[in-house]
């Protein structure tokens, strides 16, 4: 393959980790070289306040967390301007 399976995460399953293991999905975003998104959400999807809100803020909430494990402005950079968010951890 080109790239190695670790360096590909998908969104869904990243914010989802990040319930129960916040650090983990954190890591996982932070040293991909590509977010996936399949199915629902869209990735513009989750750029709206209100739609993130209702979609996993809640949740989030719900199980006393007050932030996503990881940056959706970092995402929201990187998609925008074709870049990295930021150099990846080690």
């Amino acid at each position: 393959t080109t790239f190695p399976p670790e360096q590909i995460v998908s969104f869904k399953q990243a914010i989802r980790e990040g319930l129960g293991a916040p650090a983990a999905a954190s890591h996982r975003i932070g040293s991909a070289l590509i977010v996936k998104f399949h199915g629902k959400p869209k990735m513009h999807q989750i750029f709206r306040p209100w739609y993130r809100f209702f979609k996993y803020g809640l949740r989030y909430l719900g199980r006393g967390r007050l932030a996503y494990p990881f940056s959706i402005a970092d995402l929201e950079r990187c998609w925008s301007s074709n870049a990295p968010a930021r150099p990846a951890e080690k």
